[in-house]
């Protein structure tokens, strides 16, 4: 069995990939979607960790939402200078 094929397909566009699952008869509905990439890493204790645990809906650790606090703290003593 060949293993290089991967080395040697030729590049083909979305369009010419989808005019080739149709042939297959693969539509749509019956395909295998692609693998998702794998979650980006949190930096814990840090704001963007604090910001990655609330776009995956989950709850900030505790190094992440004391960093988070501090990040806030700053932010609005600045604004309130500025003011």
């Amino acid at each position: 069995m060949r293993t290089d094929w991967h080395l040697t397909a030729p590049a083909t566009d979305t369009a010419e990939w989808d005019d080739l699952m149709e042939s297959l008869g693969l539509t749509p509905s019956n395909r295998i979607p692609p693998p998702r990439p794998e979650p980006t890493p949190i930096r814990h204790g840090s704001q963007g960790g604090a910001s990655l645990h609330q776009k995956r809906g989950e709850t900030p650790c505790t190094a992440c939402r004391t960093a988070r606090n501090a990040y806030d703290r700053n932010r609005y003593a600045q604004a309130r200078q500025a003011a």
